[in-house]
């Protein structure tokens, strides 16, 4: 593999050496609020529903001021883009996990 096919997939985001990449399937996903769905669906490119709703949340959390990783939860709808009415539910919720680090220096007591 030669780093320089290493690029960012202009369909599904996904960074890949360009000779090897395959995106993986397209599923749509809205969000319901209320027992209404929002009229346009959000096309997500992941390996399942779940991962699908998964970086829906993680998309649309990013949007304002994070109510999702507030302790806010999100209910959506995800479907196969060739089969729209075939949809299956989430409930969306993040976690922020502290990181921690620590860097050598001369310490004095």
């Amino acid at each position: 593999m030669n780093w320089e096919e290493f690029e960012q997939c202009p369909i599904c985001g996904e960074f890949d050496f360009v000779s090897r990449h395959r995106c993986p399937p397209a599923w749509y996903v809205r969000i319901v609020e209320d027992d209404d769905r929002y009229a346009e669906p959000m096309r997500v490119y992941a390996r399942d529903t779940e991962e699908a709703a998964e970086k829906f949340g993680e998309n649309w959390d990013s949007w304002g001021d994070y109510p999702l990783l507030s302790g806010e939860e999100i209910a959506v709808l995800v479907s196969p883009c060739d089969q729209p009415d075939d949809e299956q539910g989430f409930i969306v919720t993040g976690e922020m996990i502290p990181e921690y680090r620590a860097h050598a220096t001369e310490v004095t007591p």
